[in-house]
């Protein structure tokens, strides 16, 4: 937008640009900053009587003001002068992870509890495993894709909608719904009739002739 009233020469006294001579530019700085926080509580039980087994949980937000994810790793701000309106969740924030993992050992062969000559010779040594791995999902913004004096084109992508609804609100209205229809991130309204009800014809039909 900026842009094209620069080009055209109609944004009058108005000087959209910190340098006037210069309709592009793209500076390559440490500017950005991100966090990190995380709390992890981890349970672990030794190899006892052929089984073992590890758990963790972590407990997480990651905080930018930068996303950091585009190939060109160039990410243009809604503010020059405070870039920290745009401080929020990166897309790769987890807030809750679960992971677990339990080995058992077959008890057969030499010692085990299970001795039997041809089993041990086939099955000692052996064990058996499984994973278990759970995790919330990645946020989600809803974006108005409308772009601004710094931002146009592909990177008004990354411009989220202005609404007056409050946070108690949004919730209302941004979620996960599993309706008859499938999923929905948006709380869908109740489904109306496709069709009306035919009207009752104004005359019954006649009766059939016997034949």
């Amino acid at each position: 937008m900026a842009a094209r009233y620069f080009t055209s020469r109609t944004a009058g006294s108005d000087i959209f640009f910190n340098n006037p001579v210069s309709l592009g530019t793209n500076a390559m700085l440490n500017y950005s900053h991100s966090s990190y926080n995380a709390l992890q509580v981890e349970a672990r039980r030794r190899t006892r009587s052929g089984i073992q087994f590890q758990g963790n949980y972590t407990f997480s937000k990651a905080l930018s003001d930068g996303l950091g994810e585009r190939q060109t790793r160039f990410d243009p701000f809604l503010d020059y002068n405070n870039g920290a309106i745009e401080r929020a969740r990166v897309p790769f924030d987890l807030t809750h992870a679960i992971k677990g993992n339990v080995v058992y050992e077959l008890p057969f062969g030499e010692g085990k509890r299970l001795n039997h000559p041809r089993l041990s010779r086939l099955l000692s040594g052996w064990a058996v495993g499984s994973n278990l791995f759970w995790q919330s999902g990645t946020p989600f913004s809803v974006l108005s894709v409308r772009g601004t004096i710094n931002r146009s084109g592909i990177r008004s992508n990354s411009n989220t909608v202005d609404t007056p609804l409050t946070a108690a609100q949004l919730n209302d209205v941004v979620g996960f719904f599993m309706t008859p229809d499938g999923p929905f991130f948006i709380n869908p309204p109740p489904r109306r009739p496709t069709a009306a009800a035919s009207p009752p014809t104004a005359h019954p039909p006649s009766p059939a002739r016997p034949s």
